[in-house]
C-alpha cells in the first residue's frame, strides 16, 4: 500500500490531473465529471493531439448510459468507417463525495453509465464484431475500487 493511503493523505486519481501534467489550466468549459453538463472541448482537445500525432479520431457526444445512446454511437462509426475492429470501453462519471452524501438520483446515474454503459456499447458492437469474425474488446473501471478516498463509483 502506498505510504499517502497508510498516513491516511487523499489519494489522487491520474485523470484528475490530466491538464495539471500537460502544465495546462483546465478549461473553463468542463464537461462536469457527475454526467450534468456537455461540453465537446475535453473530447475535442484529444482528438486534436491525436491528429497531430496523425492518428485519425472523431468527437462524439452520445450518452452511452442507455442504449440509444450506443446505437447511435456505433452506427456513426460504422458509417465514418465501415467496421469496428475494436472497442475501448472507457466510459464514467464521478461524484466526488462519500456515498452516504450521494442522492438516490446520483447513484443511479453513476451505475447507469459505468454498468449500464459499460453494456449498452457491448451489447451495440456484438452483432457487427460477430458478423466480421473479430474484434477485441477492452473494458475498463473506476479507480474508486480501489479506494479513492472521497469518490462513489
Amino acid at each position: 500500500m502506498p505510504a499517502a493511503r497508510r498516513a491516511g493523505a487523499r489519494a489522487r486519481s491520474p485523470a484528475r490531473d490530466w491538464w495539471k501534467s500537460r502544465g495546462e489550466a483546465r478549461p473553463r468549459s468542463w464537461t462536469a465529471t457527475d454526467g450534468h453538463g456537455a461540453s465537446p472541448a475535453p473530447a475535442r482537445a484529444v482528438v486534436e493531439e491525436i491528429r497531430a500525432a496523425g492518428g485519425h479520431a472523431p468527437a462524439d457526444g452520445h450518452d452511452v448510459a442507455g442504449a440509444a445512446g450506443a446505437r447511435a454511437l456505433v452506427a456513426a462509426a460504422l458509417e465514418r468507417w465501415g467496421r469496428l475492429d475494436s472497442l475501448v470501453n472507457n466510459a464514467g462519471i464521478s461524484n466526488p463525495r462519500p456515498l452516504s452524501e450521494l442522492t438516490g438520483e446520483e447513484c443511479r446515474r453513476v451505475m447507469d453509465t459505468h454498468a449500464g454503459g459499460t453494456l449498452s456499447i457491448l451489447r451495440a458492437v456484438w452483432p457487427h464484431m460477430a458478423a466480421a469474425g473479430y474484434g477485441r474488446i477492452v473494458n475498463t473501471c473506476s479507480d474508486a475500487l480501489f479506494g479513492d478516498t472521497g469518490l462513489s463509483a
